[in-house]
């Protein structure tokens, strides 16, 4: 699994990404300014399944944005609204 999308994530041209970035957007003040990558990391650490993101960087800066994530515990309807944003519809 690829967090960020191998990029796609912040790709303008990209439909899901732009609605993942207006989702991002509305929460990021909920979440003390939490930016988008840090809210993908943080939708994989609140995951059912439990999985653990592997990031693929070693730009000390990405490393210490990404290891925030782990601090914002995403209430489960922000969780399905960032899941909706990307898939471009309602989950039921």
């Amino acid at each position: 699994m690829e967090p960020l999308a191998g990029g796609r994530l912040f790709d303008a041209t990209n439909e899901a990404a732009r609605r993942l970035a207006a989702e991002a957007a509305r929460l990021a003040d909920k979440y003390d300014g939490a930016t988008l990558e840090q809210l993908a990391y943080a939708w994989i650490l609140a995951h059912p399944a439990q999985a653990l993101p592997v990031i693929g960087t070693n730009k000390v800066e990405r490393i210490e944005s990404a290891a925030q994530s782990s601090r914002i515990q995403l209430e489960r309807e922000d969780w399905y609204a960032l899941w909706e944003a990307a898939r471009g519809h309602k989950i039921p």
